[in-house]
């Protein structure tokens, strides 16, 4: 309310559900790109004999491994936020229906004192 000195939130709770089911999709192709990265390593073999000599072999994995480290953090990042939007939306869905509650509460205690 403009001018009551009334802080308003408004929270839409339908967009806070859709957003934490497009970060759980995010998340499961995180998962499922890290399970297939990891099923198709390279062999040594496939940096030929150059690569083998120059060590490219171990600089790989550990990149490799780096890389994994994170997409795996990723995957883990946006389950957890997707977990707590819905906890935020849960929370304001309890918040509405306890407003509701309590205005047709008051409006049968109004009706009742006539």
């Amino acid at each position: 309310m403009k001018g009551s000195g009334v802080d308003q939130v408004r929270v839409n709770v339908d967009w806070l559900e859709d957003y934490a089911a497009l970060l759980d999709r995010h998340a499961d192709e995180a998962g499922t790109t890290l399970t297939s990265l990891r099923s198709h390593g390279l062999s040594d073999e496939a940096f030929g004999d150059v690569g083998q000599e120059m060590g490219t072999p171990r600089s790989y994995q550990r990149a490799a491994e780096s890389l994994y480290t994170q997409l795996g953090r990723a995957e883990e990042v946006l389950s957890a936020a997707a977990a707590a939007l819905r906890e935020v939306s849960e929370h304001y869905q309890g918040t509405d229906l306890d407003g509701a509650l309590g205005l047709t509460k008051k409006a049968g205690d109004t009706d009742a004192t006539r």
